[in-house]
């Protein structure tokens, strides 16, 4: 989502994370892929398509609004039925949605797995909702390391 929105080709889902794994971008379980590695998926970025990606391990909701505000994208760790909005998610975090936009009213998410014409493109969640499933880490990223 974020290489279309700079205009970058997007490659192929597989072939992109074929190659994030072999970034290190991802652990690998068996066929599956689980859990984003931050680190080598921000240099992996930058390697690759010049992006600015950079590693938050604390990251607060006035620091999503700033950086969007910047025109940066914001990659959020938050529990998967944000696409809901569960009045009680089981946990926050383990789920990464792509932050696009902001205003006092919350946050527009982009969420891959996310209701079609519901959650999954410019969902708005309000701040308050996004506390509950935000675990307060993310990857920022830019159009170039500049």
């Amino acid at each position: 989502m974020a290489l279309d929105h700079w205009g970058h080709p997007v490659p192929p889902s597989v072939p992109l994370l074929r190659e994030a794994v072999e970034a290190g971008a991802y652990v690998r379980d068996g066929d599956q892929v689980r859990g984003m590695i931050y680190a080598p998926f921000a240099a992996w970025a930058a390697r690759r398509w010049g992006l600015r990606a950079d590693v938050r391990p604390r990251l607060a909701a006035e620091e999503i609004h700033k950086e969007i505000g910047r025109g940066h994208l914001v990659m959020l760790s938050v529990h998967k039925t944000i696409r809901t909005l569960d009045e009680v998610p089981p946990a926050r975090g383990g789920h990464l949605v792509l932050g696009v936009g902001t205003g006092d009213d919350g946050v527009r998410l982009h969420n891959p797995s996310g209701l079609p014409d519901h959650s999954q493109r410019f969902a708005r969640v309000p701040w308050a909702d996004l506390d509950r499933f935000f675990a307060g880490r993310g990857v920022v990223l830019g159009p170039n390391r500049a």
